[in-house]
């Protein structure tokens, strides 16, 4: 049996979570956000009942007018609470599994991103887990700052 790795990333924007979610959910949205990594973000299947949904495929790449590598299945979905996906083969992993959780703050939102994955060569995962950690994380700034840049102050009236 091969090892499996995992790491979490955690962080608020001032964007209220009907924004943040979109963001994410939206695969168009990456080439504004995800930018220089991510240039060219399209949905190659739409899911069911949601469009964005469970069943959906996003391809994504760094190159605009190239192949877009990155293929993610969207495997649940529940409207400004959670997307859950995995990555299509071809992929470094035996299995990967994505988690974005978003939470509402009392101004703002707290977005999660949780990645488990088991090594497809054994003792690669250390080195995959550094590499994705980064490349998530990179992400993952990004999308705070993006969302933060919309949103300058907070809007949302304290509960």
């Amino acid at each position: 049996m091969r090892d499996t790795y995992s790491f979490e990333l955690a962080g608020t924007t001032r964007a209220p979570i009907e924004r943040a979610f979109e963001a994410v959910a939206d695969p168009a949205q990456w080439e504004r956000w995800a930018r220089p990594v991510v240039r060219r973000a399209v949905l190659s299947r739409a899911g069911h009942p949601e469009r964005f949904g469970a069943g959906a495929v996003r391809a994504m790449g760094p190159l605009r007018h190239g192949p877009a590598p990155i293929r993610e299945r969207i495997l649940e979905y529940s409207r400004n609470e959670s997307i859950v996906y995995s990555q299509e083969p071809p992929v470094p992993f035996r299995t990967n599994h994505g988690e974005i959780h978003f939470r509402k703050k009392t101004c703002g939102t707290e977005i999660r991103w949780t990645c488990r994955f088991a090594e497809l060569i054994p003792g690669s995962g250390p080195v995959l887990r550094y590499l994705l950690a980064k490349f998530v994380g990179f992400l993952h700034g990004r999308l705070i700052e993006y969302l933060d840049a919309e949103h300058p102050a907070c809007t949302e009236a304290v509960s």
